[in-house]
């Protein structure tokens, strides 16, 4: 969590796909891929 609050740009890659590329914010504001991805 801490790294995303620092981070410009966060991506997810899911067995080699590309599942998520956006802002740090977008990501944190995302709550499925919150829950999915970042267990939080």
């Amino acid at each position: 969590m801490a790294a995303l609050r620092l981070a410009d740009r966060a991506v997810i890659l899911d067995s080699g796909e590309l599942v998520f590329t956006g802002s740090a914010k977008e990501l944190l504001d995302n709550e499925d891929l919150r829950n999915e991805y970042l267990a939080i």
